[in-house]
């Protein structure tokens, strides 16, 4: 029969769990790439009752952004200060919700996901409002991965 496992009993036998921050111990850092902090946001704001999609960055952004030779406007960006998030997340509402309450629950919930995920605290979450849609509108809008530009032979 199996041995069952045994569960600390005392204060001083429970381990404590390594921060991201933190000195792993002797197995070296943990480091969370921005952009798995991003793709969190996204799923998070996505939950949210009331957000039709968020935001994406098309074909038209990026060629823009070449000439003007400005950064494109992400849809959502992630800066660290301080071992806090800082997080701009753009987003499109759906018609018939109270805006400004979609967007403060956006806050909470990934604030909350972004927290337990990473362990890392957020310290500002700006929620920009791009759009509203219809229900039936597509969620799918076309961006540069969709989109198969045509080649030109010059045989």
């Amino acid at each position: 029969m199996p041995k069952k496992k045994q569960t600390p009993t005392k204060a001083s036998e429970v381990q404590e769990v390594p921060t991201v921050n933190e000195d792993s111990s002797n197995f070296g850092n943990i480091q969370i790439n921005l952009g798995v902090v991003e793709t969190l946001v996204r799923l998070a704001a996505k939950e949210v009752e009331g957000v039709h999609s968020v935001v994406r960055s098309g074909l038209v952004d990026d060629v823009s952004s070449f000439i003007t030779k400005k950064e494109p406007v992400r849809p959502i960006q992630v800066e660290e200060e301080n071992n806090c998030y800082i997080i701009t997340v753009r987003l499109n509402m759906l018609i018939g919700y109270e805006l400004a309450k979609t967007a403060y629950e956006v806050q909470q919930v990934v604030c909350d996901s972004v927290y337990k995920m990473t362990n890392q605290r957020v310290a500002k979450i700006d929620v920009k409002i791009e759009d509203v849609k219809n229900k039936d509108e597509s969620k799918h809008e076309i961006s540069e991965e969709d989109v198969d530009l045509p080649t030109h032979n010059t045989d």
